[in-house]
């Protein structure tokens, strides 16, 4: 994989430490002889995304649990409060699993947009019960 600072050499070196007039930020920078992989530095990111991302859908699978408790019968019947109280443990224990696969890894490792779907779906109907939730008690 080629480096990040091999990308942008074929940018003029006039721009070289020059700032964006509106953002400000960067536009290139001087090759420097120390300097990581982009492998390092991408599965650094990687991980770090990944671990912001699974501990937000464990927290609003840890959500849903609470709103399920206060949840009344007018929102949600019993068997279908049951239904999803199940399927929020199995998310739970499915980013647990996750979680151990990414931390035994020696190698950089992304979790597809296939696994990750039924999460985010889930995380949905906990927004939308807690709005329900949240208009019947008005």
């Amino acid at each position: 994989m080629r480096e990040f600072w091999d990308l942008i050499e074929c940018l003029p070196p006039l721009l070289a430490g020059r700032k964006h007039p509106i953002s400000g930020c960067t536009l290139a920078k001087q090759r420097s002889p120390f300097h990581l992989s982009s492998d390092v530095e991408g599965g650094d990111l990687l991980g770090s995304l990944l671990a912001s991302l699974l501990a937000d859908f464990d927290h609003w699978f840890t959500r849903g649990q609470a709103i399920l408790e206060q949840c009344p019968d007018s929102v949600l019947l019993p068997g279908d409060r049951l239904e999803l109280a199940e399927r929020l443990a199995d998310g739970k224990r499915a980013i647990a699993a996750t979680r151990s696969l990414l931390e035994a890894s020696s190698e950089p490792v992304a979790v597809s947009m296939k696994a990750m779907a039924p999460w985010h779906q889930l995380v949905m109907e906990v927004w939308a019960l807690s709005a329900r939730v949240s208009r019947s008690t008005r």
